[in-house]
């Protein structure tokens, strides 16, 4: 299960990497259209910001492999390292049910937006845009999982 965090994480880079490329270059080709032929693409503002969508989940998602989510610090500063570590335990137990709640909500908002068939602009469907959030927050709830079953076996804090 580590092993596949680590290479949904590589993914996560990538798929960070393309869609910033992706929101670069539709926004500037949008810029050079508006400024030299007084034209441009009606949806790029639409589609650069359900792109932006997809990189807030997918840096969040990087953030709970790494660690490097938001965390209470007073804790750890101020508790002895046997009581910090069951909260940090607690933390990450609550934070798994968390985002399976909201993966649960996004699931149905996805699928709602299919139904109804949503149109994002032309004949792109909304939901495709969607889809990252509840995968995203699988993934997360995948990781804060993996991080409360090393801290039952190791007490590792990483």
């Amino acid at each position: 299960m580590v092993k596949l965090s680590d290479y949904i994480a590589v993914a996560e880079k990538v798929l960070i990497a393309l869609v910033l490329a992706s929101i670069l270059s539709v926004l500037l080709v949008q810029i050079a259209l508006r400024n030299i032929w007084n034209t441009g693409f009606f949806y790029a503002d639409i589609i650069a910001r359900q792109l932006i969508l997809w990189i807030c989940f997918l840096g969040a998602s990087l953030c709970t492999y790494h660690r490097r989510h938001i965390k209470i610090d007073l804790v750890n500063r101020f508790c002895p390292e046997s009581i910090s570590r069951w909260f940090r335990l607690i933390v990450d137990l609550f934070c798994v049910v968390v985002c399976i709640l909201l993966a649960k909500a996004g699931y149905v908002f996805v699928i709602d937006e299919y139904q109804t068939g949503a149109m994002l602009t032309g004949n792109i469907p909304q939901w495709i845009f969607l889809v990252i959030i509840p995968v995203s927050l699988c993934v997360m709830a995948g990781r804060f999982f993996l991080h409360s079953i090393q801290e039952i076996l190791t007490g590792d804090k990483s």
